[in-house]
C-alpha cells in the first residue's frame, strides 16, 4: 500500500523527471503527465497521490489515460458497479473506465508505458521518443 517513506521518495522522483514535460512522437502524438498530492484526503483515495498520464493524438484528443480524478461507474456483467476508489483508466477515447488497482507509484508509471506501447502499435507509431518539451514555468525549476 501505497504511503510509506519509499513512495513518497518515488513519487517525488517522478514529479521531477515526468511533470509539466511533454513526451512527443511519431506524427504529432505526445504523452503527458500531471502529479501532485492530494491537498485534502478523499473518501475514494487509498493513497495521497493525484495523477493524470495521458496519450494524445496529433489534435490533443485524449486517446489513453490513467488518472484518478474521480470515481467511475463501470459494467460487470448485466450490472453497473461504481468503483471505491478512485484510480481508473480509460483503454481508448471511447472507453468511460475501467478500475485501476494502485499499488505503488513505480507500479503506476509500468502499467502505463505498458499500455502506452500497445496503443501506439495499435495506430502504427514507434514508442521511440522524438522529443521533450518543457511547460513549466520557471518558477516551478
Amino acid at each position: 500500500m501505497a504511503g510509506n517513506d519509499e513512495d513518497y521518495g518515488e513519487f517525488d522522483a517522478l514529479v521531477e523527471s515526468y511533470d509539466g514535460y511533454t513526451f512527443w512522437f511519431e506524427h504529432g502524438y505526445h504523452a503527458t503527465f500531471r502529479f501532485w498530492h492530494a491537498t485534502l484526503p478523499s473518501r475514494s483515495a487509498v493513497h495521497p497521490y493525484r495523477y493524470e498520464l495521458v496519450l494524445h493524438e496529433p489534435s490533443g484528443v485524449r486517446i489513453m489515460v490513467f488518472d484518478n480524478a474521480h470515481p467511475i461507474h463501470w459494467k460487470s456483467g448485466k450490472f453497473t458497479q461504481r468503483s471505491p476508489h478512485a484510480d481508473h483508466w480509460h483503454r481508448d477515447r471511447s472507453d468511460q473506465g475501467r478500475p485501476y488497482a494502485f499499488v505503488s507509484i513505480s507500479q503506476l508509471l509500468e502499467d502505463f508505458f505498458r499500455q502506452f506501447e500497445v496503443s501506439l502499435f495499435n495506430i502504427n507509431v514507434s514508442p521511440s521518443m522524438m522529443e521533450v518539451t518543457s511547460t513549466r514555468s520557471q518558477d516551478d525549476e
